[in-house]
């Protein structure tokens, strides 16, 4: 045993002996058997070996009366948790196992359990809204998409623009959203809820589904209020699916609807959503989390960045003044310098945030309290539209203290949204929402329907973001988050995809595979087929004769994260929308790790026979090729069997019986021990835990959206490596992006081989998204092939 896990080991028995003399000497707080409370007491110990400190917390929650403990207990018990687990991170350098803040939250669950408190009142904001402030809130944590429909809405008109229309236009549209934005969370919160309802009183689950490949982000006409709109179609909606109802279907809706206990209990929850997910906001950040502060509405402003300068705009000021305003700015011969303390912070760790910002100038802290008055910034400095997302987005972006950052090109809008204020679905929604008013309130300015006036006084304020000289390059290397390079790819073919999966249907009705389930089967067996491109490893090479130990380091974590390579079936964290359930939960992740590590070896065999057979190959029988089909097919159907049964259980959040898992017969042993291993309750927090990638889908927008790229967050948690965002945009081209934080990623840009470490990137999307293409086609080959 090393020292290091000598050390976990002792930690972890002082934490459980602490736990378990605690339990010995209290009375029944939970309906739990004594060993069912001891095992729990050693769970707690195994994943947060903090000494005394779940102890104390125990004591302190079995103090309270209630069963719901109250929202700052809890924020302190976690901080608690979080500097007892530092301590010990940093003592014997655990942090490579550590879980972060998900395995501080899971144990956090167990001592609600442990003293009889109630784990889903207690955050009654959901689980994830408090995973997110505690584990997502670092830059690498922001999530990024793109549109193009303002630009295709100023060819479509032809109209002669000056260019401070175009930034009047965003400043408009951004004014807007922070003054419409309670109204659309009620958009977005009634829409789930009441076709929920709605859904279950019909039988018609997949309501939700529908109507978001029709939900408008936009009116049909310039002179309608979108949100006005919205609701209207909302009600046509709702009205169309009754009519298809039978009386006593619209009878049961009417009843759960109208119902005046949930009538205010509906308002309450509600209101509750709203405080929850509002942008007009604040993130002050502390040594553990993120705590979400509102800024009062007569101190609200709009961030616009030009020439590298920071202007703060009233909002009281920008929709009346938006045009004047811009033409200013525009034409501006600034004085103050160009903004560097906004960089030095933004990739800094929240951690250390409030000792930096208190060693900063009077001045330059007073600063920082302007800029976090604007939760929206506007970033007019034109960056290069063939660029990746996240190089687009590596521009100025403020401190990481706001909701959301526009930038743009000449053929596009993209946008960075934190984790805190928007998870996937509802960032992109809000994209294409403020896409849709820019493009409307361009054409009203440009027809000159919009009542303009100069501004009169100070209509914006200057910021100065020059970084003070102590703060140097050295200081900040040694506090900054793990660098990351990126990749992105189109050449996935959908229409293939859409074959294999008619063709399978047509051997089995049971063969229900979706794109998403395709794409993750051969995302657990691609690894060991990748093979680096020639000039990479020839890059390589020329590495490893150089002298340098910093430069052999690299090498030795290139090597290593290669040969890693060859026997991984790695752990994916899959991020489900939760929001057709309830909204405030926001997201149900789940962590998916193939069982059927061979089942790739049995596509090639079952390949190779019909190919072998259909060029007369002698040994080769038709009813052999037939049978390793039929286990083939039989394969890829239980794998969508494992995968729906993964999803069941993260959307109910219920027991998983034994029954409904030996369902599933007929899979492997090895298969059948993984499934009794799932937890009766789906716990999210030790599945959060697990995971060494992102992979995130976020479907085929409506037919309707202009958004055309996408790419997805990373949490804190180190053991994070890779990030997969996929999405599908309405010309029906899927577009793959990868974020790549891989151990060798920082030694290669520590010796000055970005561009090698961007190219290894670049090389395995690009050798997925071929690999994935050739595996369809044989797969169709498969399905379609026939014995002679």
């Amino acid at each position: 045993m090393n020292q290091i896990a000598k050390e976990y080991d002792e930690a972890q028995q002082l934490t459980a002996i602490s736990l378990r003399r605690y339990l010995d000497t209290t009375d029944q707080l939970t309906h739990l058997s004594l060993p069912e409370l001891q095992s729990l007491a050693d769970e707690i110990a195994r994943i947060v070996p903090a000494g005394n400190v779940p102890t104390m917390i125990s004591i302190g929650l079995a103090n309270l009366r209630e069963r719901v403990v109250p929202v700052q207990e809890t924020r302190r018990n976690l901080a608690l948790l979080m500097q007892g687990m530092q301590t010990f991170v940093d003592k014997v350098k655990y942090s490579a196992i550590f879980g972060g803040p998900a395995a501080i939250l899971a144990a956090y669950h167990m001592l609600l359990r442990l003293t009889g408190k109630d784990p889903i009142k207690s955050f009654p904001e959901g689980t994830w809204q408090f995973y997110v402030e505690f584990g997502l809130r670092e830059d690498t944590a922001w999530h990024a998409c793109e549109t193009v429909g303002f630009h295709q809405a100023l060819q479509r008109e032809g109209a002669q623009l000056e260019p401070a229309d175009e930034l009047a236009a965003w400043i408009m549209a951004a004014a807007w959203l922070l003054q419409h934005y309670s109204e659309l969370l009620a958009c977005e919160w009634t829409e789930r809820v009441q076709l929920r309802v709605l859904g279950e009183a019909l039988g018609e689950p997949r309501l939700v589904d529908q109507w978001l490949k029709i939900r408008p982000y936009s009116a049909p006409s310039d002179e309608d209020i979108f949100i006005a709109y919205r609701r209207q179609q909302l009600e046509q909606f709702c009205a169309q699916a009754l009519e298809r109802a039978r009386r006593d279907q619209r009878r049961a809706y009417e009843r759960a609807w109208q119902d005046r206990r949930a009538v205010a209990e509906r308002q309450a929850a509600l209101q509750a959503y709203i405080n929850q997910m509002d942008i007009r906001a604040a993130l002050t950040p502390s040594e553990y989390n993120d705590t979400r502060t509102p800024i009062p509405p007569n101190q609200l402003h709009i961030g616009v960045i030009v020439r590298k300068r920071y202007y703060l705009i009233p909002l009281r000021n920008a929709a009346e003044h938006a045009r004047a305003i811009a033409a200013e700015l525009l034409a501006l011969r600034p004085s103050l310098p160009v903004a560097t303390l906004d960089r030095a912070l933004r990739t800094a760790r929240r951690r250390e945030q409030p000792a930096l910002r208190r060693a900063l100038p009077e001045s330059a802290r007073q600063a920082l309290e302007q800029l976090r008055t604007a939760p929206i910034l506007i970033n007019w400095d034109m960056a290069n539209a063939d660029d990746r997302l996240t190089d687009i987005r590596s521009g100025q972006r403020g401190i990481g203290d706001h909701a959301l950052t526009i930038f743009r090109t000449a053929r596009s809008n993209v946008f960075d949204l934190s984790h805190i204020f928007f998870d996937a679905a509802n960032g992109m929604a809000t994209a294409e929402i403020l896409t849709g008013q820019a493009a409307r309130f361009v054409r009203l300015l440009a027809a000159q329907r919009l009542s303009q006036t100069p501004a009169q006084g100070t209509a914006y304020l200057a910021l100065n973001l020059e970084a003070p000289s102590t703060l140097t390059p050295a200081k900040l290397k040694k506090i900054q988050c793990s660098p990351e390079v990126s990749a992105e790819n189109r050449t996935v073919r959908l229409e293939l995809i859409q074959d294999v999966r008619r063709s399978l249907l047509k051997r089995s009705d049971k063969l229900r595979l979706t794109v998403n389930d395709l794409l993750l089967l051969y995302r657990t067996v691609f690894n060991p087929l990748y093979k680096p491109d020639r000039a990479i490893l020839d890059a390589i090479i020329a590495l490893s004769q150089q002298r340098d130990k910093a430069v052999q380091a690299a090498v030795q974590l290139v090597t290593k994260t290669l040969d890693s390579l060859r026997q991984s079936n790695p752990a994916l964290l899959i991020p489900i929308d939760a929001t057709a359930i309830s909204p405030h939960e926001r997201i149900f992740p789940t962590t998916f790790r193939n069982p059927m590590p061979n089942i790739y070896e049995k596509h090639r065999q079952t390949y190779q026979a019909f190919r072998m057979l259909e060029q007369g190959a002698l040994g080769v029988k038709a009813s052999e090729a037939q049978a390793m089909r039929l286990e083939y097919l039989g394969m890829l159907q239980k794998f969508g069997e494992v995968l729906l049964a993964y999803k069941d259980v993260t959307m109910r959040g219920e027991s998983l019986s034994t029954s409904t898992i030996r369902l599933l017969g007929g899979l492997p042993p090895a298969v059948q021990r993984l499934l009794d291993s799932l937890p009766s309750h789906f716990d999210m927090l030790n599945d959060t835990i697990k995971g060494q990638e992102v992979f995130s889908n976020v479907g085929q927008v409506a037919a309707t959206s202009s958004l055309r790229r996408f790419n997805t967050a990373k949490d804190d948690n180190e053991k994070k490596m890779l990030a997969w965002g996929i999405m599908t945009d309405a010309t029906g081209v899927l577009h793959l992006s990868l974020r790549d934080f891989r151990p060798h990623v920082a030694a290669l840009i520590g010796i000055g081989e970005r561009d090698l470490a961007q190219a290894m990137a670049q090389d395995y999307l690009d050798k997925f998204a071929q690999g994935f293409n050739a595996f369809m086609e044989e797969l169709l080959y498969i399905a379609r092939a026939r014995g002679r």
